[in-house]
């Protein structure tokens, strides 16, 4: 991929351009269907769950979040099944910052990967819960 830059002085002057290259590796589909991600405050804790289809020599998946939006760390694992159609659960405990960001990392046998979608689950007030609803097949 090819990206060009151009930056300009306060008066609207062109005053330097670049050109950069970033590699992009071959895009590939993950085994499987992800079909909803759903994570509920219950107390401290976090509850995730997720419902996956057609998995083919899935992996696993990794409980992501983060308290920014940027910067995750992995809250624990799940083995895949690999069976036609697959209902998971994860709890992450005692999680008391305001705001948490939660993915799902799905990986395959061969160690590539590809995100869901993000969910916000907000700790403060009531009960809440945070959906992620996907229509397609996830594409990396």
């Amino acid at each position: 991929m090819l990206l060009n830059h151009a930056a300009y002085d306060n008066t609207g002057n062109l005053s330097n351009v670049a050109a950069y290259t970033i590699p992009v590796g071959t895009p590939f589909t993950l085994p499987l269907t992800l079909i909803s991600f759903n994570a509920i405050r219950n107390g401290n804790d976090i509850n995730v769950s997720w419902r996956a289809e057609a998995e083919i020599n899935v992996s696993r998946y990794e409980v992501e979040y983060s308290t920014n939006g940027s910067a995750y760390s992995t809250g624990g694992m799940v083995p895949a099944r690999n069976l036609s159609v697959n209902n998971y659960q994860f709890t992450l405990i005692n999680y008391t910052q305001p705001v948490y960001y939660l993915r799902l990392k799905m990986i395959d046998q061969d160690g590539r990967f590809v995100y869901s979608s993000v969910v916000v689950v907000r700790m403060s007030g009531g009960k809440t819960k945070s959906v992620f609803i996907p229509t397609l097949r996830l594409i990396l």
